[in-house]
């Protein structure tokens, strides 16, 4: 849990605020009905982020229920949505059919944010569960994060063009913890340990406190054209 936790610190963050509110006054209004003292439960968020390197698209369900309006490609981000704290599922499904190729446990704790990566070929789905510490503000930084997901990648580092370095060996199904960035723009560079530039991400702008992840993602040797190749990209917390 995050103790000095205040969810009105990221401004990309409101409608789950707002959800979260509605979710606790709904509570508070049932209680009130009971005549009885009822403790509260808590909630978090959770978002839901694709990565499994093919062209395949998926539905998207936590608790059987349906959270995705389109299917979810490629790179597709479902924002965060609120959830009682505790134990839930989520399920995968190739979209618009009915069976399931993933069903993962997860567990969200009170007053935090986790994002949930759909990652691996679909014959090896699996999932990386990654709680997001978005506690620390500022008004001049930019918070950055870098993530491994390409099933064939060896570990890999973020670096700055031209500049310094900011995460280095993050290996497959890794995530370091978020560093600040002056706000402004960059050009991100994902190398491997020789050195050698395998992903440029070109004149990406990160603002004063926001929060954001750099993903290394498809594939190194991709099987056919329907998987993806190596490449970088960009998620914004929100």
């Amino acid at each position: 849990m995050i103790k000095n936790y205040t969810p009105n610190r990221l401004a990309r963050l409101t409608v789950v605020k707002a959800c979260l509110l509605f979710v606790l006054v709904g509570m508070m209004a049932l209680a009130g009905c009971k005549g009885t003292s009822t403790e509260l439960p808590s909630t978090g968020a959770l978002s839901i982020v694709n990565t499994s390197p093919t062209s395949a698209t998926y539905d998207v369900y936590v608790d059987d229920v349906k959270i995705n309006n389109g299917a979810l490609p490629f790179g597709g981000q479902l924002k965060y949505g609120s959830y009682v704290s505790g134990n839930h599922g989520v399920k995968i499904m190739i979209a618009g059919r009915a069976e399931s190729l993933l069903t993962k446990g997860i567990s969200i704790a009170p007053q935090t944010y986790t994002t949930f990566y759909v990652i691996n070929r679909p014959v090896n789905f699996d999932a990386l569960v990654v709680t997001d510490d978005v506690s620390t503000t500022s008004t001049t930084n930019a918070f950055i994060r870098f993530v491994n997901v390409s099933p064939d990648a060896p570990a890999m580092d973020l670096k700055i063009k031209d500049g310094n370095s900011l995460f280095t060996g993050r290996a497959y199904k890794t995530a370091s913890g978020f560093t600040q960035l002056a706000a402004g723009k960059y050009t991100f560079e994902i190398r491997d340990a020789n050195g050698v530039v395998k992903a440029t991400l070109t004149d990406i702008s990160v603002g004063a406190n926001s929060y954001y992840t750099i993903l290394a993602r498809g594939l190194m040797t991709p099987a056919n054209s329907e998987e993806n190749a190596f490449s970088g990209q960009v998620i914004v917390h929100q």
